[in-house]
């Protein structure tokens, strides 16, 4: 079987260890060159490290390669940015598995969007290779979001108010025009459901808000989401939300990241994944509710019925919990990184540090540059606030 895996290594262990559904498998390793972590040289087959971007081709003919040495029964994905990789060599070896067609509805944009019923709700879109159509939804919504239609992350976004900031834009994108698209920018919280759903029936699943929309890093060296499965009105409205897209898209099985726009009763879809959140929150969720999201992905994948405990919904062991990712706002060297008192509140479940000592970094411009996580779980959500705010007041890094 074959693991094709934009994610660290870490993404699939448990407790430090390779995860019990994988651990029977003579497994063959492609991971990215941007990949944090990597498997044990020892643990697979084979390890091949490659660049992903633009890649489905020669995954495809790799994976036809090592399919001659060792007959390949499953590739499988891990995170976002590798998922239409696998689905091309799944076609191309004639193996189960998301098709290439369902992949892309979860990662293009446009065709996300454009499969959904006409009851939900989301924000107007234009797709052209024209910056002067551009500049025509400019003016007509006064607020707009250009983003790639298969970007991740909050990676190349632009918020666009004005003609300077168009013209930036222009710049920056140039003929590119034809991969990205524009949308209305919409002015409200934003929120993220993480579910497991099996057979058409959720099985589990928390809502979660970010501090601050992702796009604004500048704001805080701190990004802190905070999830729970405590039943309310806006939880339902969202597992409602979620059901919807998946009926649009005549799908029955998978884990999934929500994320949507929401003011009292007001809510928009922003897009959905096929795959468990990044940033930390699978780590914070299994912390939680000892639900492990990953394993569950690659269950699914492999045709597996779900772990027999994995059966968690709103107001059943309710619990509250945050995901903190340390993003500094200036680069430099990081001089000190002091990780020992946060590691012993008695909320703090876990902290993963990304970066060493003496290692130069950038000022963050993504998630994915944060220099650590921390997971905390509470029984409430004054506790929660509580052992955030202890956090944030811990001297951390520092970096000149």
């Amino acid at each position: 079987m074959a693991v094709v895996s934009r994610s660290g290594y870490d993404a699939i262990t448990r407790d430090g260890r390779l995860i019990e559904t994988l651990s029977a498998y003579g497994l063959i390793f492609v991971y990215s060159v941007r990949s944090r972590h990597f498997p044990p040289f020892d643990l697979g087959r084979e390890l091949h490290v490659i660049e992903m971007r633009n890649a489905e081709a020669y995954v495809s003919s790799l994976l036809a390669a090592v399919h001659q040495r060792y007959p390949l029964t499953r590739v499988i994905s891990i995170s976002e940015q590798d998922f239409i990789l696998a689905a091309h060599a799944r076609e191309a070896l004639g193996l189960p598995g998301l098709s290439v067609a369902e992949a892309t509805r979860y990662r293009d944009k446009v065709d996300m969007k454009s499969h959904l019923q006409p009851d939900i709700r989301h924000p107007a879109f234009l797709v052209t290779s024209l910056w002067d159509e551009v500049d025509a939804f400019l003016r007509a919504h006064g607020r707009i979001i250009v983003k790639p239609r298969r970007g991740a992350g909050s990676q190349d976004c632009h918020v666009i108010t004005g003609a300077d900031e168009l013209e930036k834009c222009r710049q920056q994108i140039g003929n590119q025009l034809v991969n990205y698209f524009a949308e209305v920018y919409i002015d409200m919280p934003v929120y993220h459901l993480d579910a497991l759903v099996r057979g058409g029936a959720l099985r589990f699943a928390t809502l979660g808000i970010y501090s601050h929309p992702p796009l604004q890093f500048a704001q805080s060296d701190w990004l802190t989401t905070i999830s729970t499965n405590a039943p309310s009105r806006l939880y339902n409205h969202a597992t409602s939300l979620l059901m919807k897209v998946l009926s649009s898209y005549g799908t029955h099985d998978g884990v999934f990241h929500l994320e949507f726009f929401a003011s009292g009763d007001t809510v928009y879809f922003g897009e959905i994944a096929i795959r468990p959140a990044g940033g930390g929150i699978p780590e914070t969720i299994y912390q939680a509710w000892g639900v492990h999201l990953f394993e569950e992905h690659v269950r699914i994948q492999l045709g597996l019925p779900p772990e027999s405990s994995t059966v968690v919904t709103s107001g059943s062991d309710a619990k509250w919990a945050a995901t903190m990712l340390y993003l500094p706002a200036k680069g430099g060297v990081l001089r000190r990184l002091r990780l020992e008192q946060v590691r012993s509140h008695p909320c703090v479940r876990s902290v993963s540090p990304h970066v060493s000592e003496g290692q130069r970094i950038a000022g963050a411009r993504y998630s994915a540059d944060c220099l650590f996580t921390v997971n905390i779980v509470a029984d409430d959500r004054t506790q929660l606030e509580s052992a955030i705010d202890d956090v944030k007041a811990m001297p951390v890094a520092m970096i000149e």
